[in-house]
């Protein structure tokens, strides 16, 4: 077998391979904190098995998401540090410099790698269904009600009901 048919291996990451406890905790924080500054569940404990298999899956999948998760608790460490915990998540989700491409800065390789994955994950598994919820969500706009509940229905029709 020729080598360049072998696994690829990234040997500085290989003892990386565990995420701790502090770090799987950071990482559980953002997510709750998407849930939160999206109005999307007021239950985010419900997601938290998904959401420990998603993150390691992506680990499993790609050891590099490793040295991405281990980026954003830098990231988001030294944020708070910097502005406080409320202003470093808005920073965080908000900032139009952690949208440049390529990611070339750490800001930008959390936001885009990390965030923006956590955000489609929470979406994902009940953030679009409840987005929107005037019951949970205040002030935010109502998904547009067409997309699966039929494009030419004039009520607020949710895609599927609470019941359901």
């Amino acid at each position: 077998m020729s080598k360049y048919n072998l696994e690829a291996r990234y040997f500085v990451l290989e003892n990386l391979r565990k995420l701790d406890d502090t770090l799987l905790d950071t990482l559980w924080q953002l997510f709750v904190r998407i849930c939160k500054f999206w109005q999307t569940t007021e239950t985010p404990e419900a997601m938290k098995s998904d959401f420990l298999i998603f993150i390691s899956n992506r680990i499993e999948m790609d050891i590099r998401y490793l040295a991405e998760y281990v980026n954003y608790g830098d990231v988001i460490q030294e944020l708070t540090d910097e502005l406080g915990e409320e202003a470093a998540f808005q920073k965080l989700f908000t900032d139009a410099a952690a949208n440049i491409t390529p990611a070339f800065t750490n800001l930008a390789r959390a936001k885009q790698l990390v965030v923006n994955e956590l955000i489609a994950l929470n979406l994902s598994l009940g953030g679009f269904k409840t987005f929107g919820n005037p019951a949970i969500a205040q002030g935010v706009p109502i998904n547009y009600p067409g997309y699966i509940g039929g494009m030419n229905r004039r009520d607020h029709t949710p895609y599927r009901k609470k019941a359901d």
